[in-house]
């Protein structure tokens, strides 16, 4: 699942791709992606504290298209 490659900071040259598949995934699911915010937030979450600023932008701006998605 592309949240495992978030969480790992030597795949870095990945985790722009991994952030797209699963927005493409949540967009996809529309209000059916709940069940598995338990799994996506917190991956981004971690990321955003512990990567460099360019991915935290990127994940800051797609956290806000998943909140406004399932609103």
């Amino acid at each position: 699942m592309q949240v495992r490659v978030l969480r790992e900071p030597n795949l870095g040259q990945h985790h722009n791709k991994a952030i797209m598949a699963l927005m493409f995934i949540v967009r996809g699911l529309q209000d059916r992606c709940v069940q598995f915010l338990e799994q996506i937030v917190p991956a981004f979450l971690e990321a955003m504290r512990n990567y460099e600023e360019s991915l935290r932008d990127n994940l800051f701006t797609q956290l806000g298209h998943i909140v406004r998605s399932v609103r």
